[in-house]
C-alpha cells in the first residue's frame, strides 16, 4: 500500500467535461498493489476525485448551499469497482 498525493495544474484537455481552469490542485490518494511471483499484477486506486472537482470549481463543496439544480448531473461520472490490471 502506498499513500501519496497528486499535485498539478489543470491544463490541456477537459477533465470529466470541465475545461482547463489553470488552477493548482492537490488530492490525496492510496494505491494498493497485489503481487504475484515478485511482480505487481493488480492495483486499486482510491483518490479524492470529489475533492478534485471541488478544487476545479465543477461542484460545490459538500454541505455548501447550491443555486438551482444538481451540478453533478452534467459530469457523467462512472465509477467501477473492478481492479485495474498492470
Amino acid at each position: 500500500m502506498v499513500r501519496h498525493q497528486f499535485e498539478g495544474t489543470h491544463t490541456g484537455a477537459a477533465f470529466q467535461g470541465v475545461p482547463a481552469t489553470q488552477r493548482r490542485v492537490t488530492i490525496p490518494a492510496t494505491v494498493i498493489y497485489e503481487y504475484k511471483d515478485g511482480k505487481a499484477t493488480n492495483l486499486w486506486l482510491n483518490a479524492d476525485f470529489l475533492g478534485l472537482l471541488v478544487q476545479l470549481g465543477a461542484v460545490p463543496a459538500p454541505g455548501a448551499r447550491q443555486k438551482g439544480g444538481d451540478s453533478r448531473r452534467h459530469l457523467g461520472l462512472q465509477l467501477s469497482g473492478r481492479p485495474g490490471r498492470l
